[in-house]
Formats: structure tokens, sequence, C-alpha cells
């Protein structure tokens, strides 16, 4: 068994274990991001840092399910620019190492890190807007958001 972490659009993390056999992996993952009730789509592997992919709906937004805001923040600061300029990723997510030989590898511990430090910058944040109140301008929102998540997984300033 591998471990992956699953990124929910509720801004919670989870860690699961999925089998190491390719067939099996893939059926694993697609379970984790796909099983939603009246829900179908396809989970995709996109490659946002070069040790990890994330698993994301490929047609998340038509299928009805909702953005995961703190993935995509993820996915901007690991890419170095933010990708919701072009599009959101929706639905749970889920993250692995870079593939192996035929499978996913387990997430990388310093991936890992860099997903919880993206969530605590992210609980951190949402708790000052409780005692300040958020920006009312929703995209001055959204860059706070990159900021934070890009300055916790320590990646170069968010374009």
């Amino acid at each position: 068994m591998i471990t992956v972490l699953v990124i929910g659009t509720d801004l919670s993390v989870s860690e699961q274990q999925i089998p190491e056999v390719p067939i099996a992996q893939d059926v694993a993952v697609q379970t984790l991001v796909t099983e939603r009730p009246g829900k179908r789509t396809v989970a995709t592997a996109a490659q946002y840092h070069r040790e990890a992919l994330m698993w994301v709906a490929d047609d998340g937004a038509n299928a009805g399910l909702s953005p995961n805001v703190l993935a995509t923040a993820l996915a901007s600061a690991w890419r170095g620019l933010d990708v919701a300029r072009s599009y959101w990723l929706h639905g749970p997510v889920v993250v692995t190492g870079a593939h192996g030989r035929d499978a996913a590898l387990g997430v990388p511990e310093e991936r890992a890190a860099d997903v919880r430090a993206a969530l605590q910058a992210f609980a951190d944040l949402r708790g000052t807007w409780q005692r300040t109140g958020a920006p009312a301008d929703r995209g001055e929102q959204w860059r706070q958001v990159l900021g934070a998540v890009s300055a916790a997984v320590a990646c170069p300033a968010v374009r």
C-alpha cells in the first residue's frame, strides 16, 4: 500500500492508503476523485510539481463538483502562476508522488508537508478574516489566499 493525500472541497486533508498494483491503484484513485452520487467524471493526473501528481476530476465543473480552493491555491503555488486565471480544480483532489515505472508513487514527505502547510496557512488566513473581516473583493481574497499558500510552501511569488 502507498500513502496518498486527499484534499477535499471542504478544506479537509486526509491520508488514504491505496494499492501499489497499477490497475488497483487506478481504480482506487478514480473512486477517491469521482465517486459522488449522480456525478460521473474521470480522474486525470496533472503535474504541478515535479515530485507530485494531483489527480483531478477531468470535467469537474461541468459535472457540478464544487471548486477546490485549497487544491487550486496549492497547484498555483507549485506551478508559480495563478492557474485560476484559466481554470479551477473541482471536487476532491488526490495527491500522489510522481509516476514510478508503472504506477504512481506514495506522496513524498516534503510534498505532504506542503499540503499540510497550505492547509494551515489557509486556516490562519480564515481566522484573521473572522477577526478583522474578509476583503469585500473576491479577487483580493484570492490574492491573499495565493500569497499565504505560496509563502507557506516556500514557493516563489505567484504571478
